[in-house]
């Protein structure tokens, strides 16, 4: 069902967003890119937090950890719903 918006004197139809195309090569690379960052992140700051001494760089490296997990996860579904070994 697709309904009408009156933007000035453009009619636009809005249509449900639905993403039906593969990935291109650049947003693969991307997306690859990403992954490595951010689990090298992940990595590097999980090795401070059990290293650091200073209690308020722990606290900190200790929320970003949990950030940088989700967004190598993040990378990881779109892999596998696309099908990407």
């Amino acid at each position: 069902m697709n309904q009408q918006t009156t933007i000035g004197a453009a009619n636009i139809q809005e249509v449900p967003a639905v993403h039906n195309a593969r990935l291109t090569v650049n947003e693969v690379a991307c997306l690859w890119t990403t992954f490595q960052e951010y689990t090298m992140l992940s990595c590097v700051f999980t090795y401070f937090e059990r290293t650091v001494q200073d209690q308020a760089t722990k606290d900190m490296i200790t929320a970003l950890v949990p950030r940088f997990n989700s967004r190598v996860q993040f990378v990881a579904d779109i892999f596998q719903q696309e099908g990407i070994p």
